[in-house]
């Protein structure tokens, strides 16, 4: 399914910031097709998550955040906890088996020294979700 033209100017943007453009294995719309239909709005109220399977069937966890939606890698680095069953307090989701608190924005603990976990690119178009690949 083709994304409308401004997420298909955002996808062409983050290939440019991640210097891909030219280098990618994909191109156009093999690229595109990155982009995998994951949910709908309506199916992710705000304040909570859910997991999905993204791009290559890679496991995500879905996130909105006062209607804007997030993904991030659905596994917790620390024991393998499901990211997507935890608590959400506004931008930072808490592993529900050990407490591990990570951005659903940018992965990246929300302490110094901890690991983190990948985020993906997220667009909405038409009240789909559709998660890509590796955010910049």
């Amino acid at each position: 399914m083709p994304l409308d033209r401004r997420s298909r100017q955002s996808f062409d943007a983050h290939l440019d910031r991640r210097g891909q453009r030219g280098r990618s294995c994909l191109r156009g719309s093999e690229a595109m097709a990155l982009f995998v239909k994951v949910a709908r709005l309506e199916d992710l109220p705000p304040r909570t998550g859910m997991m999905v399977v993204g791009p290559c069937d890679k496991p995500m966890a879905l996130f909105n955040v006062g209607g804007e939606v997030f993904a991030i890698n659905a596994v917790c680095p620390h024991r393998g906890g499901p990211l997507a069953n935890g608590r959400l307090d506004g931008h930072i989701v808490a592993c529900p088996w050990h407490g591990w608190t990570f951005d659903v924005r940018t992965g990246q603990p929300d302490h110094g020294g901890g690991h983190c976990v990948t985020a993906y690119a997220v667009t909405v178009a038409r009240s789909d979700i559709y998660v890509g690949w590796i955010k910049p």
